[in-house]
């Protein structure tokens, strides 16, 4: 992404990762929660109940699942990961019963009420990070930069476990 917006193909961009060129300005806009979703009808289900019944959907975040993937094998060594690195994939599997994984509490508004979210209380929680990045600045690219904040903040407050 960052290299489109350094060739101007885009105004704007938003990533998960810190972009790693001067060419462009980066803004870090929220440290976002991080929560365990899962099938609803497995809320009975412990943390590491889930973690032997269900394959875990992993590496849909660039910084965070190497410590994630490490804490959970070392409570569960069977445990099993499938590598999906688009969220909506992971989103779509966990609505159909097919997986379980950690994302950003904000996706919430995105998800199917069939899913369920918890604050992990087996692993350390993870962060992550959400950037903007720009080329240039204007009075739009401004107004959309802080209406995405105060999305991201309205989101994930209005959580409950």
């Amino acid at each position: 992404m960052a290299r489109e917006i350094e060739n101007n193909q885009f105004d704007i961009g938003i990533a998960r990762e810190e972009p790693y060129t001067t060419k462009i300005n980066s803004e870090k806009i929220c440290e976002g929660k991080i929560a365990l979703f899962y099938p609803k009808n497995d809320s009975q289900l412990t943390e590491v109940g889930l973690f032997q019944k269900y394959k875990i959907l992993s590496d849909n975040h660039p910084v965070y699942w190497k410590k994630v993937k490490q804490e959970i094998s070392e409570i569960v060594p069977e445990s099993q990961f499938v590598s999906i690195k688009d969220i909506a994939v992971t989103e779509k599997l966990i609505e159909m019963g097919q997986g379980i994984s950690y994302l950003p509490l904000y996706l919430k508004m995105t998800l199917n009420p069939n899913i369920a979210t918890r604050i992990p209380e087996e692993i350390s929680i993870p962060l992550s990070f959400t950037y903007i990045m720009t080329r240039k600045n204007s009075e739009a690219i401004e107004l959309f930069k802080n209406k995405f904040k105060e999305f991201i903040v309205f989101e994930q407050n209005k959580v409950n476990f």
